[in-house]
């Protein structure tokens, strides 16, 4: 009788390969996050921080017609002056708004968003172009956090002073979305950022893996 070859089983993938890909992200974590967090502190922070900071105070300008008087960066805080031409009982005068922010408000979860988004690249891949795309989404949320910053501080100084007609809807908008941007994005910056790329790479990461075609074995 002939013989009949011998079927190879396809090589099953090791049950101890998720947990070595779980401890490797722990590690580079453990060694990425400090890094960033110097690197971010001594270098990116005050730059970034003046670039994001002006260009959100400059749109907020733009919107209520005011002039940016003062913008000055110190260690951590920009001081930050706008000023309004108004129409008074003793002639033109300029309406000065002062506002103080902390760089650290709108920036201190970039680093820990940095380092999980590096320590999750064993376990899910990111593809290049959806990492550039999560870092630019950060960006814009901290542009939109200045933006709001200033605009809900210039809406509600300018309606206590009689400066523009107050509207209940106005002001209802520009304290939720700054107090939204504040209180919910931004504290939550990793966990959504991770979620953006997750649902980015989901096609991806939720397609099956490709069964082995089996031989077949020729009679003799």
């Amino acid at each position: 009788m002939p013989k009949k070859a011998a079927q190879k089983n396809p090589p099953e993938s090791s049950p101890h390969g998720g947990k070595k890909k779980i401890v490797a992200a722990f590690l580079i974590f453990a060694a990425v996050y400090p890094l960033c967090l110097v690197v971010w502190i001594s270098l990116v922070k005050p730059t970034y921080g003046l670039v994001v900071g002006e260009t959100g105070t400059y749109l907020a300008a733009a919107t209520f017609q005011t002039r940016l008087e003062t913008f000055e960066k110190g260690e951590e805080v920009l001081d930050i002056v706008h000023t309004k031409p108004l129409i008074t009982d003793e002639g033109l005068a300029d309406t000065v708004i002062q506002l103080k922010l902390h760089i650290s408000n709108f920036s201190f979860n970039l680093p820990l968003t940095l380092a999980i988004m590096i320590a999750l690249l064993p376990l899910f891949q990111w593809r290049p172009l959806h990492l550039c795309e999560a870092i630019g989404l950060i960006v814009f949320v901290h542009l939109l956090f200045v933006y709001f910053f200033n605009a809900a501080h210039i809406y509600g100084y300018l309606a206590q002073m009689k400066a523009i007609e107050p509207s209940a809807v106005k002001t209802v908008f520009w304290e939720f979305s700054w107090t939204f941007i504040d209180n919910l994005v931004i504290r939550f910056e990793p966990f959504l950022v991770i979620v953006y790329l997750w649902l980015r790479e989901r096609k991806r990461l939720l397609k099956p893996d490709p069964v082995p075609a089996k031989r077949r074995t020729r009679r003799r």
